[in-house]
């Protein structure tokens, strides 16, 4: 009887000890699951950071291309503000060249002090304008322009067709820009 008791504890120590492998492998297999499970949570929340990244970075590169188009189109309109207060400012001067020039044409003396005075004046003038970029527009004996030129008059001539014969008012060019066309009389 000692040896059956001995035999039924034995087997049941093999019962307790295949039970108890049983429940470790259990545990180790849900401690595996739970950790593929943690795992695919870090990989998730991994992927969802990455994703906000990209996020941020794009909204990061459209910000810094909308802030350089911002600041081109503010230096652009700076620049036409300039230019366009300039453009007035010398289409204001404009008519006071008109003047020194009548002025210096009407003289009977050019050697008198007052039209050397006028006529310095007047070159002085000219100068500070071309400085800025104001050019005069040449146009006797030039081909007719209509860009350039404003023509008030036609005459028969010896010369070829639509060829300026006679300039009665300067034109004017600030840089490519055409301040007030020549008043020209043009050739038929």
């Amino acid at each position: 009887m000692k040896q059956k008791n001995n035999e039924s504890t034995k087997s049941e120590e093999v019962v307790e000890v295949s039970n108890l492998e049983e429940t470790c492998v259990q545990e180790e297999c849900e401690s595996c699951v739970d950790g593929t499970q943690d795992l695919d949570e870090n990989q998730k929340n991994i992927l969802q950071l990455e994703e906000k990244l990209q996020q941020q970075e794009d909204r990061y590169l459209r910000l810094q291309a909308d802030f350089d188009n911002f600041r081109r189109r503010t230096q652009k309109d700076q620049l036409q503000v300039i230019t366009r207060a300039n453009k007035e400012l010398i289409l204001s001067i404009l008519p006071i060249i008109d003047n020194l020039e009548r002025a210096i044409s009407s003289s009977e003396s050019l050697d008198s002090p007052f039209t050397k005075g006028v006529d310095m004046v007047y070159k002085q003038l000219l100068e500070e304008l071309k400085k800025q970029g104001v050019k005069v527009i040449e146009a006797v004996d030039k081909e007719f322009d209509p860009h350039f030129h404003q023509a008030v008059a036609q005459e028969p001539s010896d010369k070829p067709s639509n060829i300026v014969l006679e300039e009665y008012q300067k034109g004017y060019m600030l840089h490519e820009d055409v301040l007030r066309p020549t008043m020209v009389k043009v050739s038929q």
